[in-house]
């Protein structure tokens, strides 16, 4: 009789080690499974910011683009020391040309830029329609310059649009600039850059 009590009991003893053993590697997976977890809600969240902020700044500035086909001549470039006043300084909702290379010098990338430049340069984006819109979930709306860069330039083979050298003289032809709008998502610490080249005729 004691033989096979202290048998039962040395079986009970292994049973609870074994429970216990497969416990620890189920809860091991478990926290292994949540870290993975939050590792990837991290990973979307960062994804969906960068999309936002790429959304808010590509529409920035197609709305500057569009400034640029609404004007029927050709505007005046204007330069840091005329920041005085709006819209120079990025108030209002309208747009200047920025001569080449005065806002970012030659050489330098307009992601070196911070956000404080641009609410300073930049013009605030305000959509269309009767009530200006606005773009939603951003911490901040998005922001653009417009920046003169050539006027009738030759290409790699030394050709150019306006082929009539006398209106080339008068300023006719194809104005290059450069179109840079800057957005943030849903943290503002996430910044998007986008840049275009636009070419408008006067």
């Amino acid at each position: 009789m004691n033989r096979h009590s202290f048998s039962n009991r040395q079986e009970s003893g292994f049973a609870l080690v074994a429970a216990l053993i497969i416990l620890l590697v189920i809860t091991l997976i478990g926290i292994s499974g949540m870290d993975e977890t939050i590792m990837e809600e991290r990973m979307v969240t960062n994804f969906r910011d960068r999309a936002m902020a790429d959304n808010a700044s590509e529409s920035t500035v197609r709305k500057a683009e569009f400034w640029i086909s609404q004007q029927k001549t050709k505007p005046d470039e204007v330069n840091t020391t005329d920041c005085t006043s709006p819209p120079l300084c990025g108030s209002g909702n309208d747009y200047v040309v920025w001569q080449t290379d005065d806002i970012v010098s030659a050489g330098s990338d307009w992601n070196t830029m911070s956000w404080s430049d641009w609410t300073s340069k930049g013009v605030l984006y305000e959509g269309t329609g009767a009530t200006n819109s606005q773009i939603y979930g951003v911490t901040q709306q998005p922001r653009a310059l417009i920046e003169f860069r050539a006027f009738n330039p030759q290409d790699s083979s030394g050709m150019v649009q306006q082929t009539d050298p006398s209106k080339a003289g008068q300023g006719i032809g194809p104005y290059y600039y450069n179109v840079v709008g800057a957005g943030v998502g849903a943290r503002s610490e996430t910044m998007a850059v986008v840049e275009t080249t636009y070419r408008q005729w006067y």
